[in-house]
């Protein structure tokens, strides 16, 4: 009935973000070579300080967000076992 309805919408929906998320991982490290390239063979300055601009600024933003979903990790691990929302 409804409540078995509603889980099975909630498990299609996280399957379907998953499978959209692991195929932007996937581009993700093409857009990252693609950026190393441009920083090294860019036909123009501006093209190679753009791409190595967005290398850095992209780079701190991965490692902050790794950390604090280790962080977070952690901290679940020390808590009590609850219910957990998707």
């Amino acid at each position: 009935s409804q409540p078995v309805f509603t889980q099975r919408i909630l498990e299609l929906r996280g399957e379907m973000t998953a499978r959209a998320l692991g195929t932007l991982v996937d581009r993700m490290v093409t857009a990252a070579e693609t950026l190393g390239e441009l920083c090294r063979k860019g036909k123009s300055e501006m093209v190679r300080l753009t791409a190595a601009r967005s290398i850095l600024e992209l780079g701190t933003k991965l490692r902050e967000s790794v950390e604090l979903e280790e962080r977070i990790a952690a901290l679940e691990l020390t808590q009590p076992q609850t219910r957990r929302v998707a």
